[in-house]
């Protein structure tokens, strides 16, 4: 064997060797979550025919093996930082935030001094469909919640995408109502400057709506404390955690049960965390205040004056008054159909007996797949 073989050998066993290190890394499946993203991994499993045929299971493989790959999402990070740090200092030198335009961040756009969505108006009929099939195959009371957000508004020209009247003629629902604001002023007072989610004023404030629509005794808040604090909001993570806008975290107290609180069926100690956990705490987000998600969280009341079971179905919007809702019931579920794919919703609400159900949600209900 002469030497050039031998480099040629050497080589290509070097290269499989290496194929082989990532491949055995990419099913072992060892991520559960992608910390870039901050949402579950996504993993291999063993391909079903119809998502074969359908081509789900090929369109999730692009994904998986980005969330399996070492490093792979940390490269994506890198990128993302360098081209936000230029866009940024691009913004900052020539003063362009100072004006009321929509400065282009990626997907995101700056705006007096808020990250704000571009808008979108598309709805994915299936959710209205699937909806209206629980409302035909329950004994329970249905009640719908909407919350508009800088996703429904682009504040620099007027336009609203009213996804709420498109879908509201089209559901089944007597029991539905809707979260507003009319203005940019009113936005920025129930919304935080670097999340995507609603503050501690507008949670309180979709808190009092479904008191009303849902017939509810009311908890009035307990005092309010705010806390200057380095807060971590989903938009900054979006800009690979460049924080060149502060503000800070004011949070009101209730005084609420006790409960049992188990998620996926395990009894843990509380879900989110308490002021004084918060004041120890240096750097805070909406997850850490008022808890995680996950695919399926149950609240026991042992204080309820009645034996009454409320199922909530929500994205993340609902963790910030899941308690203050539970404490009017026995017990209550909280289900998010991103992550829960046990049974369907309509088997799960009757064989728990559940008597009130309520979808609480943005745009995410009737943009995204969900498990129904």
């Amino acid at each position: 064997m002469n030497k050039h073989d031998l480099n040629n050998k050497i080589f290509v066993s070097l290269l499989l060797i290496i194929s082989c290190f990532f491949l055995i890394c990419l099913f072992r499946n060892s991520k559960t979550i992608n910390y870039v993203d901050n949402r579950n991994a996504y993993k291999f499993t063993v391909p079903t025919l119809n998502s074969l045929l359908t081509g789900e299971y090929q369109n999730k493989m692009d994904e998986t093996i980005a969330d399996q790959m070492p490093k792979y999402n940390y490269f994506k990070l890198l990128y993302l930082k360098i081209t936000n740090y230029t866009n940024i200092g691009t913004i900052k030198v020539f003063n362009l935030d100072n004006h009321n335009k929509y400065i282009k961040l990626g997907f995101l756009n700056l705006y007096n001094n808020h990250l704000v969505y571009t808008p979108s108006d598309s709805i994915i009929e299936n959710s209205i469909n699937e909806i209206n099939k629980i409302v035909d195959n329950t004994n329970s009371n249905i009640y719908l919640y909407f919350i508009n957000t800088d996703s429904n508004y682009n504040f620099e020209t007027g336009y609203k995408a009213d996804v709420f009247s498109n879908i509201k003629g089209k559901l089944n629902i007597n029991n539905i109502s809707s979260f507003d604001f009319k203005s940019f002023d009113e936005y920025k007072k129930y919304f935080y400057k670097t999340d995507h989610h609603w503050n501690y004023e507008g949670s309180y404030k979709g808190y009092n709506d479904l008191v009303d629509l849902m017939n509810l005794k009311k908890i009035d808040i307990n005092g309010k404390e705010c806390l200057k604090k380095s807060f971590f909001g989903s938009k900054i993570r979006d800009m690979a955690g460049i924080k060149f806008i502060t503000e800070d975290i004011c949070v009101y107290n209730f005084e609420l049960p006790e409960f049992e609180i188990y998620i996926s069926n395990k009894k843990v100690d509380n879900y989110g965390h308490t002021l004084e956990e918060m004041k120890l705490s240096n750097e805070m987000s909406y997850a850490y205040i008022y808890g995680a998600d996950y695919d399926e969280i149950k609240f026991v009341n042992n204080e309820s004056d009645n034996n009454k079971k409320l199922l909530i179905y929500s994205n993340s919007f609902s963790n910030a008054i899941n308690k203050l809702l539970a404490s009017n019931y026995k017990e209550t579920y909280i289900i998010d159909g991103r992550y829960y794919n046990k049974k369907s919703m309509i088997d799960y609400i009757n064989e728990n007996e559940i008597d009130d159900v309520l979808f609480l949600t943005n745009n995410m209900l009737f943009q995204d797949k969900l498990s129904w």
